[in-house]
């Protein structure tokens, strides 16, 4: 199987938390979830760029969850959903971002 095409600009959902900022994934596509887990791996260890580092600095810890047929990515930190959107934005432009 191909690794799908991730833009999670089109794949995803913001919300704000009280912990940070939740990242739901709308995309049912095989291949998908994997694709995220792996994107959300390489973010939490510091192999992507497309976070700039003011924003990598609020983060105090990102991971990625699965429960009840959904997933979702949860940003922990004093980060807000428009630092994540413009996070996404730039990962879109650069083909070289994990996400």
């Amino acid at each position: 199987m191909t690794k799908p095409n991730i833009n999670m600009k089109e794949i995803s959902n913001l919300v704000q938390t009280e912990e940070g900022v939740k990242i739901e994934i709308t995309s049912s596509e095989p291949g998908v979830e994997k694709a995220v887990e792996a994107m959300v791996e390489g973010c939490a260890t510091g192999k992507c760029d497309c976070m700039p580092e003011e924003t990598k600095n609020k983060v105090s810890s990102m991971k990625f969850e699965k429960s009840g047929g959904k997933s979702a990515i949860f940003i922990q930190g004093k980060i807000t959903v428009k630092e994540m959107e413009n996070t996404i934005e730039r990962s879109s432009k650069d083909q070289s971002c994990c996400c």
